[in-house]
């Protein structure tokens, strides 16, 4: 199995510009390690087997999709904290 070394962890919070005490870098050494330990059990799961679960649920007890009376635009727009052009007006989230 590959173990992390501090130097890596070190490398990485480098490139990410985190600095981290020398107590925290060991802390994160030994995560990522026992990380990489469950992924080593995990390896060595049984998953030749097919298995099949069927459905969460029956799907013949869904009901049927209809089209119903939708809520009018006003009515939607009735607590919008701002609004404009008779649309809701948020921030830019994205650049």
């Amino acid at each position: 199995m590959k173990t992390v070394l501090i130097e890596e962890i070190k490398h990485l919070a480098g490139l990410s510009q985190l600095w981290f005490t020398k107590e925290e870098l060991e802390s994160f050494t030994a995560e990522f390690n026992g990380i990489l330990g469950m992924i080593e059990e995990i390896k060595k799961a049984n998953v030749t087997e097919e298995i099949n679960y069927g459905h969460a649920f029956d799907i013949d007890e869904l009901r049927e999709d209809v089209a119903g009376k939708s809520m009018d635009k006003d009515m939607a727009l009735i607590n919008a904290p701002v609004k404009k052009r008779g649309c809701f007006n948020v921030p830019k989230v994205v650049e």
